[in-house]
């Protein structure tokens, strides 16, 4: 199991072998679930984590939130989290990211809070069922996310996108994108609420989590656009990323 650090050597070919392996015994539990079990797709494997560097020099750790895209065709091409071994879009989302941070992308690693395939996307089945998949296989992924936290105890850790607060945000606190990024409704007047982040009390994996908006609302939104910069900015003054 992932908590035997001599298991992840230095470079992290282990460590992103074992989150795998562990990650099937937790989809295979998945797939009996009573609720959820429908709606979970056991023909696709579980996309490994990105890590493109030595695991001690992981700086910054991005969660996503799963590997579920709405073209389903698409789905088994998907190897890596967030697809950042591949050149696209996604990528040079999260390198614009790292830019602001001054961190390389040897320097991060990335996973998936909930790591399996779902049948649909979970706002489709959330829509149609009223079943929200991403909070109700909460309590399967999260033991396994804080132990791959627990690998990078000096990294900052980003969240992206909305959908994945469900999961890192415990039921006490706050759970809206736009209220981390400072938002009043007179924004375009200039006037904006504090930055924020969750905090280790709030947080359902006992970190400090600064959440961020996912590329589609990036790209959307202009009040996130407005913010972009400003909130990169908070995250390296107070996640010591520096």
């Amino acid at each position: 199991m992932l908590e035997n650090p001599s298991r992840s050597g230095d470079f992290g070919g282990a460590l992103v072998n074992t989150v795998v392996a562990d990650a099937r015994l937790v989809l295979a539990k998945l797939a009996n679930d009573s609720k959820v079990g429908t709606y979970v797709d056991t023909h696709l494997d579980i996309p490994s984590p990105y890590l493109d560097g030595p695991k001690a020099g992981v700086r910054l750790v991005i969660v996503g939130q799963d590997p579920t895209v709405r073209n389903a065709a698409q789905r088994g091409k998907i190897t890596t989290v967030l697809n950042l071994d591949k050149a696209g879009s996604l990528r040079r989302y999260v390198e614009r990211i790292c830019a602001g941070l001054g961190v390389g992308m040897s320097e991060v690693y990335a996973t998936n809070a909930c790591k399996n395939f779902f049948a649909d996307p979970p706002t489709v089945i959330l829509a149609r069922t009223r079943i929200d998949v991403l909070k109700e296989t909460s309590p399967y992924w999260l033991p396994l996310l804080r132990a791959e936290l627990d690998q990078f105890p000096g990294a900052v850790v980003v969240s992206l996108g909305q959908p994945v607060l469900t999961m890192l945000v415990r039921s006490s606190g706050t759970c809206a994108m736009r209220h981390f990024l400072g938002y009043h409704r007179s924004w375009g007047d200039k006037v904006v609420l504090p930055l924020s982040c969750i905090e280790p009390q709030d947080s359902a994996i006992d970190r400090t989590v600064f959440p961020f908006v996912h590329q589609p609302s990036a790209q959307r939104s202009k009040f996130y656009q407005h913010r972009f910069s400003d909130y990169v900015k908070f995250i390296r003054e107070n996640g010591w990323v520096d």
